[in-house]
């Protein structure tokens, strides 16, 4: 059955295997609470779980006070680092990161589970901060080549942590990318990205693999009715829930926790 419901559903309380691909919509922060308030709360109406990456610089007293709201309603709370990481030493990110764990951790009464910076860029020190932290997955490229990452669940050896990234997708003009607002609304149109996004969920329901969309409220699709690229995503929200009981919508954290069950 797809959660299409309020409930607050812990990864516990899914069993130990999932017989649906999961979804995992996730939402970037910018400085404005607003847009991104108005994107979750759509999320919340229609009961549809997901990942909030939030920032040194979202976590004022209004931002955190709206987090702890959001966690105890079951939608995961997640570190984003907004700087390129990957030229920064393990002492230089450990600085950057810690703060921010701590502060998602007082104004949720969660630890944070999941870990990514800006670009999605890294590199060795970053999964060794990932491992100080406790974080139980990492958001990275796990190809060879830079931004070559998808949503197939890896465990790097001897780290504590998964790793997996955004859905990448045939674009339509025959380059591949990722299923992210930003890259894509440089290369089409919103109404040729909501129509990529239904092809891919329904690749996923057919193969089973998970599919991981990130949006960004305060920029590219702010939740104007007037902004086409946020009829792009109602579009795929709304189709989304017609997928009822062929998807399961959750966090990255369930990903992780029964990515390897369902097979993702």
């Amino acid at each position: 059955m797809c959660l299409l419901d309020s409930r607050v559903a812990e990864p516990a309380a899914r069993g130990t295997s999932a017989a649906e691909p999961i979804v995992n919509i996730q939402v970037t922060c910018g400085e404005e609470l607003g847009p991104v308030k108005a994107m979750v709360d759509e999320l919340v109406r229609r009961g549809l779980r997901a990942t909030l990456w939030v920032g040194q610089a979202d976590l004022t007293p209004e931002w955190q006070a709206y987090l702890r709201e959001i966690a105890g309603k079951g939608y995961e709370v997640g570190v984003k680092v907004d700087a390129d990481i990957s030229k920064l030493s393990y002492d230089e990110q450990l600085s950057l990161v810690e703060p921010i764990v701590g502060a998602v951790t007082s104004c949720t009464g969660r630890h944070p589970k999941g870990f990514r910076a800006t670009s999605f860029r890294w590199n060795d020190a970053s999964a060794d901060v990932a491992d100080k932290l406790g974080f139980m997955y990492f958001m990275a490229s796990i190809g060879s080549a830079p931004g070559e990452f998808d949503s197939v669940l890896y465990f790097p050896p001897k780290r504590g942590f998964g790793v997996f990234g955004v859905t990448r997708a045939l674009y339509p003009d025959g380059t591949s990318g990722i299923l992210c607002d930003v890259p894509a609304s440089k290369r089409m149109n919103s109404k040729e990205y909501v129509d990529l996004l239904r092809s891919v969920l329904d690749d996923c329901v057919a193969t089973g693999k998970a599919l991981v969309v990130e949006w960004h409220p305060a920029s590219v699709t702010k939740p104007d009715p007037g902004n086409p690229w946020w009829q792009a995503f109602i579009g795929f929200l709304d189709y989304l829930e017609s997928r009822r009981g062929d998807v399961w919508c959750a966090t990255g954290e369930d990903l992780v926790v029964f990515g390897t069950a369902c097979d993702c």
